[in-house]
């Protein structure tokens, strides 16, 4: 039995020994809280893939944006005619795959379907640039921002203009992705960071102007004194032409207009166009990959050329101004038969200092000139309406432009204008007659 009792023993030395005190549950330890995310910076955020280029040979349309009061419309050029597209915008942009955009409410392509919706599109949008990876850059109010799909970050005009005024000119992504962007007082690139670039050195400082890139990717800017590329960290003059608001690059020509000559460059040489008579504002200018030159002025749309087409002002849908012309692609395969000028009887009494205005030379026109060649200011001008007061200052235009006119009058031997908005005809004008009623001139 020996070996029973060891187990006994052993059996009863377990039950002798202390039991472990109870204790109470011990609960886990709360989670460390988060760090805040960091700030998205422009370098940050997901790159998407790159938008294939277009080919730029391929026929395209040439889009007008017009200002017709508190509207802003957009019409396309193809073969068909003039028709509205998209809704109104600020600004017209060429991506770098040569696609055409609209800057409004939303982004809009105007040569396809898409769309780029901003959940809060930033206060008086005025630039638009894309970039190669479709990413959206705009200049507003109050600085330039970037949105990517996902996050929309933007800089103060005063953390790289060195101030809170700054108002975006133009905007460009050149081929190395660096954002380029002009002011009334300035040039700057966003390249990993905002920085100011030297203005170019010329015996009168240019104001700068619209930005393109050359064939091979140079940047180029117009100014009120010249067009020049950016070559390394300096800028080269390539000429003294003051196209600041009438210059364009694309499918390797370049055009930039003045006065009465568009210049225009191509893988030729340069040639000399002569602006037809007519117009005597120039807005804008555009060139399209055929190498063909189209201008906005303030009596309408041409194609310079052997061709020389005019749309007048006035004539539907081409009523308001022609602030801006873009051309995509080659540009229409045909064009449409240009239509002749739509016209409105118009009649006014005309008073000065309480007396009627009797005797007296009144013209009409879209912009009257403070210098001139000719016998008045509106001398030159296609939609030039000439009238002489009655004794009771009543003047009568049989056939005057139905487009944004002005009024010039001539006291003794000098010529007066009516400045702002004081004075308004014709471009709303709805039927075949329109009585402005009494108009009181300036002293």
């Amino acid at each position: 039995m020996p070996h029973v009792s060891t187990l006994l023993v052993l059996t009863a030395l377990s039950a002798c020994e202390p039991a472990e005190p109870a204790t109470e549950p011990v609960a886990p330890p709360a989670p460390a809280p988060e760090p805040p995310p960091a700030p998205v910076t422009y370098a940050e955020q997901a790159e998407p893939p790159s938008r294939p280029a277009l080919a730029p040979a391929r026929p395209g349309a040439v889009y007008v944006r017009l200002e017709r009061g508190a509207s802003s419309p957009v019409l396309r050029l193809d073969a068909e005619g003039l028709s509205p597209v998209g809704a109104g915008a600020v600004d017209l942009h060429r991506a770098p795959d040569g696609s055409v955009w609209a800057l409004g409410a939303s982004i809009q392509r105007l040569d396809g379907d898409e769309r780029i919706t901003i959940p809060e599109l930033p206060a008086s949008p005025s630039q638009l640039a894309l970039d190669a990876r479709g990413r959206a850059w705009i200049a507003a109010k109050e600085g330039v921002g970037r949105w990517d799909g996902a996050a929309w970050v933007s800089t103060p005009w005063a953390d790289f203009a060195g101030d809170d005024k700054g108002w975006a000119q133009d905007m460009l992504v050149d081929g190395r992705g660096a954002v380029w962007v002009t002011t009334l007082d300035g040039v700057y690139r966003f390249d990993g960071a905002w920085a100011p670039v030297a203005m170019p050195e010329a015996t009168v400082s240019p104001m700068p102007g619209l930005l393109r890139t050359a064939a091979d990717g140079t940047v180029l800017m117009s100014t009120s004194g010249g067009v020049f590329a950016r070559s390394g960290d300096v800028w080269q003059q390539l000429d003294e032409v003051s196209a600041r608001d009438t210059f364009d690059a694309h499918g390797g020509h370049q055009v930039r207009a003045w006065r009465k000559t568009a210049f225009l460059l191509g893988p030729d040489g340069e040639a000399r166009l002569s602006i037809p008579d007519g117009p005597t504002t120039l807005s804008s200018a555009t060139v399209d990959a055929a190498g063909r030159a189209w201008l906005a002025t303030d009596v309408g749309l041409h194609l310079l050329g052997e061709e020389d087409w005019w749309h007048p002002l006035g004539v539907d849908p081409l009523r308001g101004r022609a602030a801006q012309v873009l051309a995509s692609g080659s540009g229409p395969a045909t064009l449409p038969k240009a239509p002749a000028p739509a016209t409105v009887a118009v009649s006014a009494r005309f008073v000065r200092d309480g007396a009627p205005l009797a005797g007296a030379a009144v013209e009409l026109c879209p912009q009257p000139q403070s210098l001139y060649r000719g016998d008045s200011p509106c001398d030159g001008s296609a939609f030039r309406a000439v009238a002489r007061t009655d004794d009771e200052g009543r003047a009568t235009w049989p056939a005057a432009a139905r487009a944004p006119l002005r009024v010039t009058f001539q006291v003794g031997e000098e010529w007066k204008s009516v400045l702002g908005g004081s004075f308004r005809c014709c471009g709303d004008a709805q039927s075949g007659s329109l009585d402005l009623g009494e108009v009181a001139l300036p002293k």
